[in-house]
């Protein structure tokens, strides 16, 4: 009983470390809330409010409101839930602060469950003090919920045997991002090697591709093209074959995909944002990323993970942004992918290094748990844990790898649920190492 008294006692301590580096970071939404948006933010609130002010599901400022299939369902409906309690777009931090925080909890058990109480406490430690993931619940942005309802679908899935709710929080998380689509197959996975048998899989995947597929489905009543986001091409387009294009003729890749996309618009009715009913952009995007793609496959794959890699890189920046100490300069990531990241830190920051200086602690915690993860990663391998690599590995470098070329600072978001239960597993076990 003591024990477990202590045990909540430290949880408490860790969530209220949790709370107040969240709430001091977010100081500046609370003088402008115009320090929340970010250049995909519009496109979310503009649909949420069209919900809320039953316009239907429409990116459209004005009449005629056109059906929007540029985002994915679930988040902007919880900001038009948000609108119920308050109309400033400040109570979206609040929610956020909320998820974020049941996140933790998730981890914490999860942690405990999978290794030890110590484990799920230093997990959740982590987690508490992930810079990107406390930064991200200060912006309008789908990473805090999108990491949520993953955290969860893992616990229900792996801990709680809830197979049925657990697809459905997949699904939940897939419409709030698209981008943990063929998440469900390393469920699958799992669940074949821990011998839980076919119905359990069947229970996974049945509120998933209802959720999922019917969106797909309804996409493709409307645009002719089964999708289920239009970004998914676009980003086919303007990122992956962007890419590569731009690594063979030496133009940087933001210059060359404003033309780019200019040509393509000349040949449609229809542009990224569905303001005009037209959806041709889609198929034109897709078909011409994918002829690029192919005709330079190798070339392609070396790119993909050489850009995959900047997920890693700590989002101090967003920080910084937030606080108006610096500013983010077009061009920045041109020179990552090509320079690398000491020269692109060098453009970014542009000589004001005392900014950066002083988000020495936050990127030393950022670096300890990738360190620590990779170590706990190892270990498991070594034991040959296998539904441990396929529950926390394997989804861990998914995210990490997924994004290639798109990839940016805030997609750490994603990884850093898998990585810090693993660095909590590596540091929970370090006495019996050392010993």
């Amino acid at each position: 009983m003591i024990n477990k008294l202590k045990e909540y006692k430290s949880l408490g301590v860790i969530l209220l470390i949790a709370f107040l580096i969240r709430l001091i970071v977010a100081i500046p939404i609370f003088q402008d809330a115009g320090n929340m948006l970010q250049n995909d933010s519009p496109s979310y609130l503009k649909v949420a409010d069209n919900l809320y002010q039953g316009n239907g599901y429409s990116n459209c400022p004005t009449a005629p409101y056109y059906k929007d299939v540029l985002r994915t369902p679930t988040y902007p409906m919880l900001i038009a839930g948000t609108k119920i309690f308050m109309e400033d777009i400040r109570v979206i931090f609040f929610m956020q602060l909320l998820l974020d925080l049941f996140t933790l909890i998730i981890i914490y058990r999860i942690g405990t469950r999978l290794f030890t109480r110590k484990a799920g406490l230093i997990g959740g430690l982590l987690y508490a003090i992930s810079i990107i993931n406390v930064v991200m619940c200060a912006e309008v942005l789908a990473e805090t919920s999108f990491v949520f309802l993953t955290v969860l679908s893992l616990y229900l899935v792996s801990e709680k045997q809830k197979y049925l709710l657990g697809g459905l929080a997949l699904g939940l998380a897939v419409l709030c991002k698209p981008i943990g689509l063929y998440l469900v197959f390393l469920y699958a996975l799992y669940i074949l090697i821990t011998n839980k048998g076919f119905k359990a899989i069947c229970l996974v995947f049945f509120p998933f591709m209802i959720l999922v597929g019917g969106w797909m489905l309804r996409n493709q009543s409307i645009t002719n093209s089964l999708t289920i986001s239009s970004i998914s091409s676009y980003n086919l387009f303007a990122y992956n074959a962007n890419m590569v294009l731009s690594h063979k003729s030496g133009t940087p890749e933001s210059i060359l995909r404003d033309d780019r996309i200019k040509e393509v618009y000349k040949q449609t009715k229809g542009e990224l944002g569905d303001y005009s009913g037209h959806y041709d952009y889609i198929d034109k995007f897709g078909s011409a990323g994918k002829e690029t793609i192919i005709e330079n496959l190798g070339l392609y794959v070396f790119l993909h993970l050489k850009n995959s890699i900047n997920c890693l890189i700590p989002g101090v920046h967003y920080v910084l942004e937030l606080y108006g100490k610096t500013e983010g300069k077009r061009g920045t990531m041109d020179v990552l992918r090509k320079e690398g990241l000491i020269s692109a830190t060098k453009a970014y920051f542009d000589n004001r290094w005392w900014s950066l200086v002083v988000m020495i602690p936050w990127i030393f915690c950022w670096a300890t748990m990738l360190v620590t993860a990779t170590l706990g990663g190892i270990k498991i391998m070594r034991r040959r844990k296998w539904e441990l690599v396929v529950l926390l590995i394997l989804p861990g470098l998914y995210f990490l790898f997924i994004s290639g070329p798109a990839a940016e600072p805030r997609f750490g978001a994603l990884i850093a649920p898998y990585f810090c239960l693993l660095g909590g597993y590596y540091l929970g076990g370090y006495d019996r190492v050392k010993t």
